[in-house]
């Protein structure tokens, strides 16, 4: 189920409604259901393969801690990991292990043609799977209690709001407030409902516009000039952003009228002076994982080792991971091998900046400098993001051939905006309403504007409410394309 369609409010509001007439010792219970049925209107094999990763979290969870010795611990946990990944690996990665194995047989001058097995990849796997994972390492390094109770470890795994792309919560965080959730507020209410309202806005209005123009121009991009596969470029990097955030701004704003509080996934991700502060303001439940269950213990086991070349390798590794999660594709790889380059070079030249800045009488904190680093960072992240949308390599290299050769930028069809299927009105729309989406996220940079608007006059409010609900309700692209799935969804 859509998150950004009509049939989820539908759906969020029976379930709200019925959780607060329930007593509640036995609210849980009907989240759970309401999970339970979501997933299953997702796709049964989607429920079904939620459940295998659940039965082997929950078991490897209480083997890990009835383990008498750290040795038969640590056994334990690496079973418990192995058999959690195998749905992800069989799903996801092993057509692409396959290819692998054939490319490099190829390479050597062999051949290889190993039949490759149709799997549909199921909603989310990545999500709840990496978090089972960070629920057995919180275990064996006794940071968590496993919990007893399968039905409540279930509903921490199938929590429907956050089911499909996150965020990534931890269960030392979620299973208390899952079975003690905060009681009805209308405050909370209030602001959950704001939260959502801006969701619709940021997914209907302008990232399913952008993602036309996008899509467009990747699909077949040997078929436009410079001046418009740039165009896409940047749509699709403001796409990503809008697309992701707003999933994540209506499940946290689901969850918390539910009473219960999901962590933030994104700090205005592309005001960020580097990229190494980029990754501490985007998908922030992942790079805290990543941080906290692969840099960190990889940095403990280098400990003794005073080159920093190893604490280079460990993040090149680390986003290695990164791109590996994201996607089985060479294209997925590279995205993520040049953020891990991008904070090598950075951290390789921390001194020489500030060295080179001490020389020329740079102001480090005055707006020009910070403006130049907020744009070369948003340009190397956008560079990136290539990458990650293009379908292949060789499509990637079109891309990139096209951009900085300017090519066709004389011509008068490389500016012909009508070639990327979204007509002139729907242009207008995404650009206003890409101003306004800007305009609050420079005026919320550092400011809760939802309580701040909660402290303004109720006919202030109450404009702003429904102005929220009919931009929606009239500007929603429901047009030619229906309402996307969001990117995230799909790892």
């Amino acid at each position: 189920m859509n998150l950004s369609t009509f049939l989820y409010l539908v759906f969020f509001f029976l379930v709200t409604l019925i959780y607060y007439l329930l007593p509640k010792r036995i609210r849980w219970i009907w989240l759970l259901t309401a999970s339970c049925l979501f997933c299953i209107y997702a796709s049964p094999t989607f429920a079904l393969v939620l459940m295998l990763v659940t039965v082997i979290a929950y078991g490897s969870g209480l083997l890990i801690e009835r383990a008498g010795s750290r040795k038969r611990k640590l056994l334990w946990l690496l079973m418990g990991m192995f058999l959690t990944v195998i749905p992800l690996f069989i799903a996801k990665y092993m057509n692409f292990s396959i290819n692998v194995i054939e490319d490099v047989v190829r390479i050597f001058g062999g051949s290889l043609d190993w039949p490759v097995v149709e799997i549909l990849l199921p909603l989310g796997i990545s999500f709840y799977t990496f978090q089972a994972l960070s629920y057995l390492m919180d275990i064996h390094n006794d940071v968590l209690k496993p919990e007893r109770n399968f039905a409540r470890f279930a509903l921490y795994q199938a929590f429907f709001p956050k089911l499909i792309a996150g965020p990534i919560e931890r269960g030392g965080v979620l299973l208390p407030q899952l079975m003690d959730p905060k009681p009805f507020d209308y405050q909370r209410m209030l602001d959950g409902l704001v939260r959502i309202g801006w969701g619709f806005f940021k997914k209907l209005v302008v990232a399913d516009r952008l993602g036309v123009i996008a899509n467009t121009v990747f699909a077949a991009p040997a078929d436009f000039h410079s001046p418009l596969i740039l165009l896409a470029v940047f749509a699709y990097s403001l796409q990503i952003y809008f697309d992701f955030s707003a999933y994540c701004d209506i499940a946290i704003g689901s969850a918390k009228i539910l009473g219960i509080d999901l962590m933030e996934n994104f700090n205005s991700p592309y005001f960020s002076r580097s990229i190494t502060d980029f990754w501490r303001r985007w998908h922030i439940s992942l790079t805290s994982w990543l941080r906290d269950y692969i840099f960190t213990p990889l940095i403990f086991l280098l400990r003794h080792k005073r080159s920093r070349f190893y604490q280079f390798a460990v993040i090149i590794i680390v986003f290695f991971v990164s791109g590996l999660w994201h996607g089985a594709n060479y294209t997925f790889i590279i995205w993520g091998l040049l953020h891990g380059l991008y904070q090598v070079i950075e951290a390789a030249l921390v001194k020489t900046r500030i060295r080179f800045c001490k020389r020329f009488n740079i102001d480090r904190d005055i707006f020009g400098h910070r403006f130049f680093q907020i744009v070369g960072t948003f340009l190397l992240v956008t560079l990136t993001w290539i990458f990650f949308r293009a379908q292949n390599i060789h499509d990637a290299g079109t891309i990139l051939k096209s951009i900085f050769t300017l090519e066709g930028i004389t011509e008068q069809s490389g500016w012909n905006l009508s070639l990327l299927d979204l007509p002139q009105p729907d242009m207008l729309i995404v650009l206003l309403g890409l101003i306004v989406v800007i305009v609050v996220q420079v005026a919320g940079h550092k400011r809760d504007l939802i309580r701040e608007l909660n402290n303004q006059p109720l006919t202030f409010r109450w404009l702003v409410y429904l102005s929220l609900i009919f931009a929606v309700i009239i500007f929603g692209y429901f047009g030619i394309y229906s309402a996307e799935s969001f990117i995230y969804a799909g790892f």
